[in-house]
């Protein structure tokens, strides 16, 4: 299904409607009626639509204006984010060479389109930068909302854990702030978990995603 099947009258002639193909269409739909049971819209993680639906009811904007919106916020506060990072470890040239690759890279057009990227790579630099501030549970707050946007966001577990350890302090104060972080960060994804768990009527959640991901798809998630 294609984001045009949701998209008609004035919204067709809007420029944000350019910004609006392919997996788009789906998050248009969770956003307008939610998840249907065995609907293969569930491979889609719950934190961009909703946000979605949440600015439209307060804004009275479209669906399709109101996740423009969020992109293109997620995608500034990326970049204002990652450039005073880099500042402050790289100094400004590097800062400055490193925002223009953040915002001209070939695929950042996907950052501003109707899709969750900018607000998973936004919550992803939130989420190393912290970790290195030495802030884990601000950290592991970035990585739990991170989970509900997309299903890879357990995988920033990896620097999460690297980073503590190549700080090498641990002193019971930062053994502390690092399990705070570390048993927020997998909340966002177990909640949609629990969400799927519900919706199936008690079955194996992990399952039903797969099964969906196998069936409407043809890929699923696999050890190495």
């Amino acid at each position: 299904m294609g984001a045009s099947n949701l998209i008609d009258g004035d919204q067709a002639l809007a420029i944000e409607s350019h910004f609006a193909y392919w997996d788009s269409g789906y998050y248009l739909r969770i956003a307008e009626s939610g998840y249907r049971p065995n609907g293969p819209e569930r491979a889609f993680f719950p934190l961009y639509p909703m946000l979605t639906r949440l600015v439209s009811g307060y804004t009275g904007l479209s669906l399709l204006r109101s996740g423009w919106v969020i992109s293109m916020m997620g995608f500034l506060a990326g970049g204002v984010l990652l450039h005073h990072w880099m500042r402050a470890e790289y100094g400004a040239r590097t800062a400055l060479w490193g925002l223009i690759w953040f915002c001209f890279f070939p695929v950042s057009f996907f950052s501003i389109g109707f899709y969750p990227e900018s607000l998973y790579l936004f919550l992803s630099i939130g989420a190393i930068y912290f970790a290195r501030c030495g802030w884990f549970p601000a950290s592991g707050l970035c990585i739990a909302i991170a989970g509900a946007a997309r299903p890879v966001g357990f995988l920033l577990a990896v620097p999460y854990i690297v980073e503590f350890m190549l700080q090498r302090d641990f002193r019971p104060v930062r053994w502390l702030k690092f399990i705070t972080g570390a048993s927020i960060a997998p909340l966002g994804t177990l909640a949609y978990l629990i969400f799927l768990a519900i919706q199936g009527g008690g079955a194996d959640p992990v399952a039903l995603y797969n099964d969906n991901l196998e069936q409407h798809w043809r890929m699923s998630f696999a050890w190495p």
